[in-house]
Order: structure tokens, then sequence, then C-alpha cells
């Protein structure tokens, strides 16, 4: 009959929505991934979506179609290292779980960006002036000549000043427990996430960190999202023509 026809219409509508906001949803993490390529540190997010379950109308009758559900991760998988001879450059030679140590108003935070550089006072801080800690709190390098040793020594014309504090997460579940929280800044998923010190940190002076966004996978897939995109806006416009013709013609058969 007539009202089924026009349900199964406005279930074709509805799912094609779905569709339509999951598409955009990952194209701006895609979009953002591509912003962020040539970002020291940076972790590029990926985005997943899938269909949940059948959800009843209002009144408990025939149910909506599945609605399209988004998420999106961080990979932290390793960035490429290129050397620049900047002295207070920094990178980690590991397995991707362990992090600078940053003081910000919020508390600790935590990075891969090593891009540090000097205070007018003498602290060494990041891109944003936000100090870098070691184990006795921020580090302050006045001098001439700055050495970083592997294990995170930083000395200042061969005086021992501080020890980098070096931190490292376990991966739970493959993935490492932490959330972005801006400027290339880190935070644990929950309070029961604690971090742990770094016994080889492995640093590598005056060398960085770069992103570990493939450029030509992410145009790639914003290509895709945006073609998928396209699919649903046209799905939606051939169910409301059909949709209204259906409405014209029981209307006139009345």
């Amino acid at each position: 009959c007539s009202s089924d026809l026009s349900f199964r219409m406005l279930q074709g509508i509805y799912t094609a929505a779905s569709g339509m906001l999951a598409h955009e949803a990952m194209s701006e993490v895609i979009s953002n991934n591509l912003a962020n390529a040539s970002t020291p540190g940076f972790r590029q997010d990926f985005a997943t979506f899938h269909m949940a379950g059948q959800k009843p109308d209002a009144k408990g009758g025939a149910a909506l179609s599945p609605m399209l559900v988004f998420r999106s991760y961080t990979d932290f998988e390793l960035g490429s290292v290129r050397t620049t001879g900047n002295p207070l450059d920094l990178s980690l030679a590991d397995d991707g779980n362990g992090f600078f140590t940053v003081d910000t108003p919020k508390g600790e935070r935590y990075t891969r960006a090593g891009n540090f550089t000097l205070s007018p006072s003498g602290t060494i801080v990041t891109a944003n002036n936000l100090p870098v800690l070691g184990t006795a709190g921020p580090i302050t390098a006045n001098g001439g000549d700055i050495e970083i040793t592997d294990t995170g020594e930083v000395y200042v014309d061969k005086n021992y000043v501080d020890r980098l504090k070096i931190v490292r997460f376990d991966r739970v579940d493959g993935r490492v427990p932490l959330r972005k929280a801006g400027n290339s800044l880190l935070t644990p998923l929950d309070d029961q996430t604690i971090p742990q010190i770094a016994t080889d940190p492995q640093v590598r002076q005056q060398t960085l960190e770069g992103s570990n966004v493939n450029m030509v996978q992410e145009m790639a897939k914003l290509i895709h999202m945006v073609r998928g995109y396209e699919a649903y806006q046209r799905a939606i416009l051939v169910s409301d023509n059909s949709l209204n013709m259906l409405i014209q013609r029981v209307g006139g058969g009345n």
C-alpha cells in the first residue's frame, strides 16, 4: 500500500542522511590530517563508521533504518625522522610509546613534537612556549653548548643540569591510551592511565620526528569520502522526488 511505500522511502532518506553525516565527519578528520602533515610529531587520526541497530519509531511501531555511527581513533605509529642540526630538536627512537613531558596550566601533558626552543629566561620550551619538564621540573639551559644524551641527560657547557622527564604508556588493545589535547599535546584517556618513566628513552639530539600522515593515502581517502557523500546526496534527492510524486498521486486520488 502507499503508506508502506512512503515509509520505505523515508527509510531510504534516513539511511542516506546518516551516510552523509558519517562521510562529512570522516572528511573533516582526513582534512585535519592533511593540514598537519608537516607538523612535527603530529599523530594522524583515522575514522570508521558502522551500522547501529534498528531504532523503533516514537509509537513503538515499525523500525527506522539502521544508523551509521562514526568513531575516530589516533594512530600512534612512528613518523619519519630527519636531521636538523638544531641542538634543541629532539626525537625518540623507540616504539612510539614514549613521550616528552610538558607543563601546562591544566597539568602535565605529553608530546612527540620535539621542536623545542629556549625562552628569554633560558627555559627549554615547546613551540607554544610551554616548559619542557625534567625530573626536577622545568629545565633551565642558560649557557653556550647544549648537549642532550641518548638517555635524556641535559648538559650545558659540559655541566649536568637535569634529565628529561620522558614517559611511556603501555598499549591497550593495540592503542596508546591517550587523546589529543591541542597544540600537539596528549593527555590520558582516564584517571587510571598512569605514565611510567621510560628506562631506555633513546633520545636523538639534532633530529626531529615528523607526522605519520601519508599524504597520498589521505588524498585518496578524501576523494573516496567526497564521492560517497555525493552518492548519498543523490539518493536523498531521488527518494525525495519519488516521495513527492507519491504524495501527489495519493492526494489526487482523494
